[in-house]
């Protein structure tokens, strides 16, 4: 029993790490049944034996952008010490995974999120709002320890961080990926830095 357990939860990671790949790619229009069982190494029915249709895949797979915009905050955390250095890192990881992590604007701005049901940008929101949570105790950290300015406010900061990788992505998307993310979230970095310090 415990091994079928096993067996189905590689599974189901495997089918939602190919979703994202493939959402990254060529976007939510692009994601078909047929080609996703194909990438798995499955014949299309057995999909179904780890979801009951695409949405339950899809939801599948924002559940796993969450968990890995949180374990990199984790990461990053055990990194060191230092919230500001902390914020630094994890703004770095996110340009050193831009091509992976294209799955979250194709998603965000679709209309499977904007038309779909509620449930879904109801479980986008909670993750990103998650991951937006870890930044703001970084910055809340930072706060405590007398690192940032008094009138910096944690929340605010946290939201504003996470508006330089979103729109690093974007534009990055739009150049044909010829964008130099990782130069422009460096200088980003130090203007951020210096409304923070």
């Amino acid at each position: 029993m415990r091994a079928a357990k096993r067996h189905t939860a590689f599974r189901r990671r495997q089918i939602g790490e190919a979703i994202l790949a493939m959402m990254a790619r060529d976007g939510i229009a692009g994601l078909s049944t047929a080609r996703l069982a194909r990438r798995v190494g499955l014949v299309p029915s057995a999909l179904y034996r780890h979801y009951k249709n695409k949405d339950e895949m899809l939801d599948a797979a924002i559940d796993l952008i969450g968990e890995r915009l949180l374990a990199q905050a984790s990461r990053t955390r055990a990194a060191t010490g230092d919230p500001i250095r902390q914020l630094e890192l994890l703004l770095a990881a996110h340009a050193r995974h831009m091509p992976e992590n294209q799955a979250i604007p194709q998603l965000l701005f679709s209309e499977e999120l904007s038309l779909g049901p509620v449930s879904r940008r109801r479980r986008t929101h909670q993750k990103l709002r998650r991951y937006i949570g870890e930044i703001e105790q970084i910055i809340r950290v930072a706060l405590a320890q007398g690192r940032t300015r008094p009138a910096a406010d944690a929340r605010t900061m946290s939201i504003m961080f996470m508006g330089l990788v979103q729109s690093a992505g974007i534009y990055w998307r739009l150049s044909g990926r010829r964008f130099d993310v990782a130069r422009y979230l460096r200088q980003a970095w130090r203007l951020f830095r210096g409304l923070l310090v």
